[in-house]
């Protein structure tokens, strides 16, 4: 972190399936993409990163893809970023 300056691993993005909802976790936090989560579709968001989906078929998929992309982008140009893993 920048306050310790210790280094250490962390996701860009995470995914959390729930019994009731996903969960998505956008780690510079939601209020940097309020433009993009405004056209995702049917959500929840947290005070801090997390998105709440109910089913994916609620949302619109081509602006999650959008936000992620931004998310790692900007991830990547905060921090030290040694891989990226694909899936």
């Amino acid at each position: 972190s920048e306050r310790s300056k210790q280094e250490g691993d962390w996701p860009l993005i995470a995914f959390s399936p729930r019994k009731q909802y996903i969960a998505i976790y956008i780690m510079p936090g939601v209020d940097h993409y309020k433009d993009l989560i405004d056209r995702l579709g049917k959500h929840k968001v947290s005070s801090g990163s997390c998105i709440y989906v109910n089913k994916i078929e609620d949302i619109n998929v081509d602006v999650l893809k959008e936000i992620i992309a931004t998310s790692v982008r900007d991830m990547k140009r905060m921090y030290k970023v040694d891989e990226i893993i694909s899936l």
